[in-house]
This record gives C-alpha cells, sequence and structure tokens, in this order.
C-alpha cells in the first residue's frame, strides 16, 4: 500500500504543494483544492 511521504511548498509558487508518494513525487496540487 502506498503513502504519502511528504507534503511540501513548492519554490516558484507558494500556493501550490507538491505530494510526494513512497518519497517519489506524485502530483502537484493547488492551495485551494
Amino acid at each position: 500500500m502506498s503513502k504519502i511521504t511528504k507534503i511540501e511548498v513548492q519554490k516558484n509558487n507558494h500556493e501550490r504543494f507538491n505530494i510526494y508518494i513512497d518519497n517519489e513525487f506524485a502530483i502537484g496540487i493547488s492551495i485551494d483544492t
């Protein structure tokens, strides 16, 4: 089963976050999501 291992604010857009699953980048999402 996969799990979220990290959530970080994007460097160039502080209203978006990067989501990592099993230590691998999965998706970038907006703060409004």
